[in-house]
């Protein structure tokens, strides 16, 4: 599986998402992750908030139905392409 899905599936339930958490789970360096987490929210895909010393983030609401609405409309392009 490819990072970027990798992170748009821990992102996709729309809960915090803590960067110690997201190192972990996407098996990436401190600096990775920060690079990272700074890109999403540079670039408008999340929020963040401090906890304690502890940088969380998780996808905005637009981008979150964004994707809902494209992984709708992937699923029912395949289910019409394979009739």
């Amino acid at each position: 599986m490819k990072k970027w899905t990798e992170v748009l599936e821990l992102l996709s339930d729309g809960e915090w998402q803590g960067s110690t958490q997201l190192q972990r789970d996407l098996e990436l360096s401190a600096f990775q992750t920060k690079l990272l987490t700074n890109f999403l929210v540079e670039c408008g895909f999340c929020n963040y908030r401090m906890n304690g010393t502890v940088m969380e983030i998780r996808l905005r609401a637009d981008v979150l139905k964004f994707l809902e609405n494209l992984d709708k409309q992937m699923v029912k392009t395949e289910k019409e392409t394979s009739h």
